[in-house]
């Protein structure tokens, strides 16, 4: 196993190599910004120029490499070492928390059956009670009728109280999101104006995709095809 203290992390010089590392790079960059290639002739340099850039780069990423070779195999052990246990400690908190969110579920479904079985009941309740308020309308027991359709009108639902599952350090929260039932009546609905139409991206990859086959050909409404030139040196 690669030790710490094997590494040769930072040059002797330290900050003083960094510096001048930076210091001439910094002169290239200047020199490049410098460049308006407006002949041939110029053209020429630059690529030179380019070709002895790339050389630099690769000479320094290698060099950085070596550097950083072995802490890559350092961090690669100790991620061996701890990624197994806490990638089970992570699928144990997945098992618990969907079984917890299961049994909250549960409760919930519960609430809402009570809540309307109560409903049915002071329905029940109402209906019963307006019942006896016409038949002693109908007896000419006016005060009676009324005492009864006020109880009709102040019968309310009683659901049980589901108390609930409470734990230290343990709470819950309401998380919402959107699921696209039909993706064509949201299309729709946008080209209607009707939805703004920041809630549909472009799928960018597939339409690369198409314009790189078809080239000057692709005919999308609303889309054209890019050409762009890539520039390439090698050191």
């Amino acid at each position: 196993m690669v030790q710490m203290n094997d590494l040769n992390i930072l040059p002797a010089r330290g900050a003083d190599e960094a510096a001048r590392l930076n210091g001439e790079a910094a002169g290239i960059l200047e020199i490049a910004k410098c460049y308006e290639i407006d002949s041939h002739e110029m053209y020429a340099m630059a690529a030179d120029e380019l070709k002895k850039i790339k050389a630099r780069a690769k000479e320094l990423d290698e060099k950085r490499r070596a550097i950083t070779g072995p802490l890559d195999e350092v961090k690669k052990q100790i991620m061996g070492l701890f990624n197994p246990p806490l990638q089970m400690l992570e699928q144990a908190e997945a098992i618990l928390k969907l079984a917890i969110g299961s049994y909250h579920a549960k409760m919930d479904q519960k609430l809402r059956e009570a809540e309307a079985q109560a409903q049915a009941h002071a329905r029940k309740e109402r209906e019963r009670l307006n019942k006896f308020a016409t038949i002693e309308l109908e007896k000419g027991n006016e005060e009676k009728a009324a005492m009864l359709q006020e109880q009709a009108t102040f019968t309310q639902p009683i659901a049980a109280v589901q108390p609930k599952a409470k734990a230290s350090g343990i709470s819950t929260r309401e998380i919402w999101h959107a699921e696209i039932t039909d993706k064509m009546a949201l299309i729709k609905a946008v080209a209607a104006g009707q939805v703004s139409h920041t809630v549909i991206d472009a799928n960018m990859i597939a339409l690369n995709k198409i314009a790189v086959a078809l080239k000057g050909d692709m005919n999308y409404p609303g889309v054209c095809a890019v050409m762009e030139k890539s520039i390439a040196a090698r050191a």
